[in-house]
């Protein structure tokens, strides 16, 4: 079954090129997300989404390759 790894790809790839087309598109990166309302210290922080996403599919693909 490969459903953590291919998970964890397509989050690396798509968050990947969502990065890579909005800089070649705008110049620069745009999908930002903001929590104001969020408690303690998540509302003090702007969070890239394909970073983000970036960041999860590395772990998913880590996470599987240890089960392994």
């Amino acid at each position: 079954m490969c459903g953590g790894r291919g998970l964890g790809a397509g989050l690396l790839l798509g968050g990947g090129l969502s990065n890579l087309w909005e800089r070649i598109r705008h110049g620069r990166v745009l999908d930002y997300l903001r929590f104001p309302k969020a408690p303690g210290p998540l509302k003090k922080y702007t969070y890239n989404l394909a970073d983000l996403a970036i960041f999860l599919g590395a772990v998913l693909m880590v996470l599987r390759r240890r089960r392994q």
